[in-house]
């Protein structure tokens, strides 16, 4: 049913983004609307539960959250600033190294009257958005970097970002500063999610209410030409005060009770920045700085390459006839429907254009959005070097 749905929102989608300006947005920007303005100008309330559902999110800042487990890197090129094409071999890059956090999300272009506002991005039910950065998410507790949406019930597929739409010139400041996570099902949780979500929470297959995605490490990944953030995330039930675990009690506005619940929030928290030397503290500020380490950058190259440019397809050339037309659109929004495609679809790199590690509908939108000449913020039609 999920995957009839991916493909009635493809198709919305898709119309969309042929009529709607996409134009770079930050939330600062005036025309920027906050979550609960789009619900009353909709004629919803705040925290109706009969409507909406209300789901959390906590914003990197560089010091919080899990520690990844390894080195991240990125293998970086010189890119012709003319053709757009990679120059020589390139070098890799550690872009987060075992034992950092993932990289900050705040910046002076999504901050709004001293304080930074992650956004809100959906495409389809009540309330869709006509660009991105979508809305301005609410604030639940901002020293902790809690935001929280109350989405609409006939809304299936959201985006968490940082509020900044990097544009398309390469030299601006706001360029690198766009981040977001990868999209997902705002119906409920499935095998997948089990450890942090068990049977019988209240989203098993239902929906998200009162849970909190946190971003993973270990899923983040840094496009090599723009900087970029696109983040994997991990749902937790929110308990309040920064609290959240896997845990959830009847009577504490969850509905169904799991056998490890204990009714001490503190003893289920999963949350590493709540603790000091193994003990629960719950929030302090030391492990709360609101940017992340300053790192000594990597040394590029100091001679350009010489050699020709790397040969390779174009990022959004599904079909690999060293083009990005329509039909390279239909062949996604196939994939992600699972339908027949025979042999055109086998590697990833050239149809997932937004880097999330899947090709799906969004891909698809971000294909039409390029041959529209509208701003895309991935370097679509860029030669990417054959997989090795």
């Amino acid at each position: 049913m999920k995957k009839i749905i991916s493909v009635l929102l493809a198709v919305t989608l898709l119309a969309l983004c042929a009529t709607a300006a996409f134009t770079a947005l930050s939330v600062t920007d005036e025309g920027v609307i906050s979550v609960n303005e789009m619900l009353e100008a909709n004629g919803l309330e705040p925290g109706d539960k009969d409507t909406t559902q209300r789901i959390y999110f906590q914003m990197p800042n560089g010091k919080r959250g899990e520690a990844v487990d390894h080195d991240v890197i990125v293998h970086k090129t010189e890119v012709d600033p003319e053709t757009g094409e990679p120059i020589g071999e390139g070098w890799d890059e550690v872009v987060i190294p075992a034992g950092g956090k993932a990289p900050s999300w705040y910046n002076e272009f999504n901050e709004v009257d001293g304080k930074n506002y992650a956004g809100v991005y959906w495409w389809g039910g009540t309330g869709a958005c006509d660009s991105w950065v979508g809305y301005r998410a609410e604030i639940e507790d901002y020293d902790q970097g809690i935001y929280y949406v109350d989405l609409p019930l006939d809304v299936v597929m959201m985006i968490w970002n940082a509020g900044v739409d990097g544009g398309t010139d390469p030299n601006a400041p706001i360029y690198s500063k766009a981040a977001q996570t990868v999209d997902f099902n705002t119906e409920g949780c499935d095998e997948s999610v089990y450890t942090t979500l068990p049977y019988g929470s209240p989203v098993y297959d239902e929906s998200y209410d009162g849970c909190i995605f946190v971003v993973d490490p270990n899923a983040v990944s840094i496009n090599a030409y723009s900087g970029q953030t696109t983040a994997g995330i991990t749902p937790y039930v929110y308990y309040g005060n920064g609290c959240y675990g896997s845990e959830f009690a009847e009577g504490n506005e969850y509905p169904d009770g799991t056998d490890n619940w204990n009714g001490d929030m503190q003893d289920m928290c999963k949350n590493p920045d709540h603790f000091v030397d193994g003990v629960h503290v719950g929030y302090h500020e030391e492990a709360q700085p609101t940017e992340a380490p300053t790192e000594a950058p990597t040394e590029a190259p100091t001679e350009a390459p010489t050699e020709a440019p790397v040969p390779g397809y174009k990022l959004g050339d599904a079909d690999y006839n060293e083009a990005v037309e329509s039909i390279d659109a239909v062949w996604v929004m196939r994939y992600d429907a699972m339908m027949d495609i025979g042999a055109v679809i086998d590697t990833i790199i050239y149809a997932d254009v937004d880097f999330s590690g899947e090709i799906d509908i969004v891909d698809a939108a971000f294909i039409q959005r390029y041959l529209s000449d509208m701003n895309v913020k991935y370097p679509i039609g860029t030669v990417i070097p054959f997989a090795s």
